[in-house]
């Protein structure tokens, strides 16, 4: 799982994230599908102070059965299961009445839908969402709250929550931020809380990984890129709390190091190459991080790095140092069949399969270099369709003269290879027109597709070996047809 992971979920390269469900962005995503737990957590205070409500203690009347019950679930999710991107509402704009004096400073700004104690927030790329600080922790939220029956749920999940979190054995951290969400015809409600402290995603109840669609870790350390990476994602998400100037010092240097490291190396982890960091450091020279835009910006830098982190064990005993380590076993590939092709094709399929590995390793993938490897392919396609065209012409017309068994065989073979490697060349070229402009989650994919288990990127080398092979085999057979022509005369 931890493969497959880092072949969805690291495979950006180039790190730009992607959003959930939607192909833009590059570095990093095609998200899977989304599994929440519907296991329900039950501790035995929480038993115990039900059984107290039920024999006529119930405090406060608005007091709401505990989150055990069917009727009050609580399911924990993470930031990156968040939905806003899934949202394919199809509307039906009409004529609207338009008072006197509208949006304009003669009449005060109201929202009279929202319930008190909450605030409307606009993402910058145009979401609402809400926010409450008068609670027992702070909680936002992107479900449509100006519908009674929204927030009459939402409330409701609320006091679950507080319910949930008195029983849970630990005091809340005073810097933690609650999200919940809820929908229309849905029971229940989804949440996860973030400590802004720790950079961090926690929840109430103790989950299983994979009940979360978490990837499999090395260590709970090793997890923790994982949920600062969810917390960071929150942020971008819900940019209404300021970034500390620490952590922008600290990504700074981090991308100062970074550029270093790209410049000096070709062999660095680091997502973004050495011209991305540094106009990433001009933003953040430029801006301050108090403003919804540039929150936004540092959050989405700082989780593609912590998605990093994540994919070369960052921290751990095994930490990978250099992109062409292997932390995981790789499939055992049929040899013979490397060799034989190897042989036929002069060479050229067993180097372009170990490129292509390097262009893998342990399923993830670096936009910079994939655009190099396949620029370079392209090239040299480009290059093999003219030489095999002239191959094709000479070939044509050596055959005219062509005398004997022997001789026509030679021009025959020499048609057939010069034919074969233009065809390849101009074919190859057709079908990766826009191969090296691949966003890294795709470039995944479609290694993912083309490797084999039992003889790895082998077939895929062979054939885009074949241009240049064939052009050799073409020139072999010409060489020897005009050594035939001018032995016999």
């Amino acid at each position: 799982m931890l493969r497959t992971y880092i072949k969805q979920a690291t495979a950006e390269g180039s790190y730009l994230r992607a959003k959930p469900s939607h192909p833009s962005k590059a570095l990093f995503s095609h998200i899977p599908t989304m599994h929440f737990s519907t296991e329900r957590y039950v501790s035995a205070s929480a038993l115990s102070e039900f059984s107290d409500m039920s024999s006529g203690d119930m405090g406060s009347p608005e007091r709401l059965p505990p989150a055990y019950c069917e009727e009050g679930s609580i399911q924990p999710i993470t930031a990156i299961q968040n939905e806003r991107y899934d949202n394919n509402e199809v509307l039906q704009p009409g004529s609207v009445t338009v008072p006197a004096g509208v949006h304009s400073t003669a009449l005060p700004k109201e929202h009279p839908n929202i319930p008190q104690g909450w605030t409307q927030h606009i993402h910058p790329e145009g979401a609402r969402y809400y926010v409450n600080s008068s609670e027992f922790v702070p909680i936002v939220t992107d479900a449509s709250i100006v519908k009674p029956e929204i927030f009459q749920q939402l409330f409701a999940s609320i006091e679950n929550v507080r319910i949930l979190a008195g029983n849970c054995g630990f005091t809340l951290p005073a810097t933690c931020e609650l999200y919940l969400h809820v929908e229309e015809g849905r029971q229940g409600c989804r949440y996860y809380l973030v400590d802004h402290d720790t950079q961090t995603e926690f929840w109430l109840q103790e989950v299983q990984s994979e009940s979360l669609n978490l990837p499999d870790a090395t260590s709970i350390e090793h997890l923790k890129h994982v949920l600062s990476e969810h917390y960071w994602t929150h942020v971008e998400y819900f940019p209404h709390r300021a970034v500390g100037p620490r952590l922008c010092q600290e990504l700074a240097e981090i991308l100062y190091h970074a550029t270093a490291d790209q410049m000096t190396s070709d062999s660095s982890t680091f997502p973004y190459d050495a011209e991305q960091c540094t106009k990433f450091l001009h933003l953040l020279e430029a801006k301050t991080a108090d403003n919804v835009y540039m929150i936004c910006t540092i959050a989405r830098i700082w989780s593609s790095i912590f998605r990093h982190r994540f994919t070369q064990f960052h921290g751990e005993a095994h930490a990978r140092l250099c992109r062409f380590q292997q932390r995981f076993v790789p499939f055992a590939h049929n040899g013979r069949l490397i060799r034989l092709c190897s042989v036929l094709l002069f060479g050229t399929p067993h180097r372009l399969s170990k490129e292509l590995e390097l262009q893998y390793i342990d399923g993830v993938v670096y936009h910079m270099h994939w655009h190099k490897f396949m620029s370079s392919l392209k090239k040299n396609w480009l290059f093999s369709s003219a030489v095999s065209a002239t191959l094709l012409l000479a070939s044509v017309c050596l055959r005219g003269l062509a005398a004997g068994t022997i001789s026509q065989i030679l021009a025959l073979l020499s048609n057939g290879t010069s034919l074969g490697a233009l065809a390849t060349s101009v074919g190859l070229l057709y079908f990766h027109a826009a191969a090296e402009d691949m966003a890294a989650d795709a470039v995944a994919e479609h290694l993912s597709a083309i490797e084999s288990h039992s003889c790895g990127f082998v077939l895929t080398a062979v054939t885009y070996s074949l241009p240049q092979a064939l052009i050799f085999w073409s020139m072999l057979a010409i060489a020897l047809h005009i050594v035939l022509i001018a032995a016999t005369g």
